[in-house]
């Protein structure tokens, strides 16, 4: 793509050094003012300071696009499950075929991050971290298509599971910077148009965002618009979990139990995890934004 725009390409490093990493990881939460989720946040802040450094105000961003045309893979097996609730079973296999055979997002699949959207019955066991305070509270949160089928399941993410914690994070990032995030595909006129369109527009013939990939097909190379390894703005914190943070991390995680969940992150299979690198990572954030805010914390009324 920067050949293709002839414009030259800035790299920001982010370390695995577990020092430097996490004074990037308290400068992120401070800005934050709350618990992060992933280490992105710390990576978009860095990546914030140098375009401070290099002079850039505005910079645009690419939020909202998968949730408007079905970009991640977890429309996939929603719009199969709405189709066979609509009893259309020749299309459920005919889109499913469509995409083994393109060889596009089912590449993607990872048990531990399908987990996510399994009925309770049918989720691992994993070590339960929850204090005696919450021990009993239901914490888990309904994210599966739901009844109401696919388009409506896009706009939940848009306005309540996704875009907006995406938005806020992006927003203390830059704003710590005083540097500014445009976010051109949630204008309201590609929202209304893009938003309600029927899946079979989105989902088609092995691709996601089919609709959006043709309509940018005249001004992109081939190999950018119709690239199959589809990347987002990721972070390699389940290597670094396992590796070069270890030591760092088992000093912070104190408790029993989160020592025992740690443990069995770091002994699953690699090739078919069943955990996530969140299900160590949040709390282990938490942890870490708790103790940076702790005077104010400890003064507020329980």
């Amino acid at each position: 793509m920067s050949r293709h725009l002839k414009s030259p390409v800035h790299k920001v490093r982010l370390t695995s050094d577990p020092e430097e990493l996490f004074r990037n990881v308290d400068r992120a939460l401070y800005q934050n003012d709350e618990p992060l989720a992933t280490l992105g946040s710390v990576a978009h802040y860095l990546l914030m300071e140098h375009a401070r450094e290099l002079g850039i105000t505005v910079l645009l961003t690419g939020q909202g696009a998968d949730e408007l045309t079905c970009g991640y893979l977890k429309y996939l097996p929603f719009y199969e499950q709405d189709l066979l609730r609509q009893g259309r079973l020749f299309e459920a296999v005919r889109v499913g075929a469509g995409f083994v055979l393109n060889g596009t997002v089912w590449k993607q699949f990872t048990l531990a991050e399908a987990r996510r959207y399994f009925p309770r019955m049918l989720l691992p066991r994993m070590v339960d971290i929850r204090g005696p305070r919450l021990r009993d509270c239901d914490s888990v949160l309904a994210i599966g298509l739901g009844s109401e089928g696919l388009v409506a399941r896009q706009a939940a993410d848009l306005a309540q599971f996704s875009v907006p914690a995406l938005l806020h994070w992006e927003d203390r990032m830059s704003m710590a910077q005083s540097r500014e995030m445009r976010v051109p595909f949630l204008d309201y006129r590609l929202v209304s148009t893009l938003l309600p369109m029927e899946p079979e527009w989105k989902l088609r013939d092995g691709w996601t965002k089919w609709v959006l990939q043709r309509a940018m097909e005249p001004f992109l190379p081939s190999q950018i618009c119709w690239r199959k390894d589809k990347r987002g703005f990721t972070t390699p914190e389940a290597i670094w979990l396992a590796s070069d943070l270890r030591p760092r991390v088992e000093r912070l995680l104190a408790e029993p139990m989160l020592r025992r969940r740690y443990a069995q992150y770091r002994h699953q299979s690699l090739r078919w995890p069943s955990m996530r690198a969140q299900d160590v990572l949040c709390p282990l954030l938490l942890e870490l934004w708790a103790r940076l805010f702790s005077s104010s914390l400890s003064n507020s009324p329980v």
